[in-house]
């Protein structure tokens, strides 16, 4: 049966074409024709259950998985031929659950470019053959095209992602070829061995605040105090859900950022989980602001009827893109007269370099960052030379206190 035109121009909200229920659930179903085609993506659950008056929001999704459907069609480049390496990827990318659909879309972003060099380069090429010669001739070709070392690492890291899920789903070669991988060897790129000092971020907080950047300088002296990331403080801009609501720009939806909602009335603590750990971490992380006063009067300075909604915002009055935020830390850096390798990323392993030199505590350090183990905290406490010098005093000490 040939589609209705409220599939493209939406005139009737309730029309939702491929809709089924399921007891009191309800799920996209693709026809039977696109499957034979060789549609990967099946039943697809759909928000709500019976009842609940969200039926426009449910007949949306199915309108645009319906396109998708159809674009998909009629596009003869896109059907792949079941078995090869863009079929797999094909169906990472596309089954209901897929770990691809848990991932940020930032992160997915990510993953897509990678993803998009394996299938422009191996798609067409049956998973049978992929064997260690193979895989080792991919690398090998990688190398010979300069590829750096962090590039082939993230592009192996990736190709595991998809062959892992292959073979989760019981697919043979994706299960042999995973196998393979699990033994073989990619070097990963030498960590960042730089971390900005205290006094050289202060530099670019004080040359922020000279340009009327306060907005930047407030922002930029929570993540090192706080030895926190950007994105916990100037929060990011990520593909907006349907019936999600918010801070919604061009499609894009506002979030993990700083919020006044997350600082107290008396502004004498932040409460907050990092976005990168609220997965695992049981607790929200307090943030004492009366330990930094410079900090905490920059806060206070702000007018209460202004304390709604994102802390740190441009002069436009909406939170700053990932983008911008990076060029103004370049722009304040050279000002202040910082080398060029000392990056915005760095500065959270000059918050915790600083407090590893200061001597506190790896399990407090860990707890500090946010992080799960303390191989993740160990990679941003940088200084070694510092930590190998301060070990060989300390034996000096040792020896010298013991009798001859």
């Amino acid at each position: 049966m040939p589609y209705l035109p409220a599939l493209w121009d939406g005139s009737d909200p309730l029309y939702a074409p491929g809709l089924v229920r399921t007891k009191r659930w309800f799920y996209w179903k693709p026809p039977a024709k696109y499957v034979k085609a060789g549609y990967v993506i099946r039943n697809v659950r759909l928000p709500g259950e019976d009842g609940d008056g969200r039926d426009a929001e449910r007949a949306l999704r199915c309108r645009e998985l319906t396109q998708d459907m159809l674009t998909w069609y009629e596009s003869p480049q896109i059907k792949v031929e079941p078995g090869t390496w863009k079929w797999l990827i094909a169906r990472y990318k596309s089954d209901e659950f897929s770990p691809y659909r848990d991932v940020k879309s930032n992160t997915r972003e990510s993953y897509d470019y990678n993803i998009a060099r394996w299938e422009e380069s191996i798609g067409h090429l049956p998973l049978e053959e992929a064997d260690h010669v193979q895989l080792m001739r991919w690398r090998a070709a990688m190398q010979a095209k300069g590829r750096s070392v962090s590039y082939i690492a993230r592009m192996f890291r990736v190709l595991r992602i998809v062959v892992n899920y292959g073979a989760a789903t019981g697919n043979k070669e994706a299960e042999r070829i995973a196998g393979i991988l699990s033994r073989v060897r990619i070097p990963a790129a030498r960590p960042r061995s730089i971390a900005p000092t205290r006094a050289q971020i202060y530099a670019v907080i004080a040359a922020a605040d000279a340009a009327g950047q306060t907005a930047f300088a407030t922002g930029l002296m929570i993540q090192f105090e706080f030895a926190l990331r950007a994105v916990d403080v100037r929060g990011q801009w990520l593909d907006a859900k349907a019936g999600e609501t918010g801070i919604i720009r061009h499609g894009k939806r506002w979030q993990d950022g700083l919020t006044w909602g997350m600082i107290d009335r008396d502004v004498t603590r932040i409460t907050k989980t990092p976005s990168k750990t609220e997965r695992h971490m049981e607790d929200e992380m307090v943030f004492d602001l009366t330990l930094v006063p410079e900090l905490r009067a920059r806060l206070q300075a702000i007018p209460p009827a202004e304390r709604i909604g994102p802390v740190i915002k441009s002069r436009s009055g909406q939170p700053y893109a990932r983008n911008v935020w990076a060029r103004m830390f370049r722009r304040h850096a050279m000002t202040a007269g910082l080398p060029d390798d000392i990056l915005l990323m760095d500065t959270r392993a000059g918050a915790i370099t600083e407090a590893r030199l200061a001597g506190a505590n790896p399990y407090d350090l860990r707890d500090a960052a946010g992080h799960k183990l303390l191989a993740t905290t160990d990679r941003y406490a940088r200084a070694r030379n510092e930590a190998v010098s301060n070990v060989v005093k300390i034996r000096q000490v040792g020896t010298k206190s013991k009798p001859a």
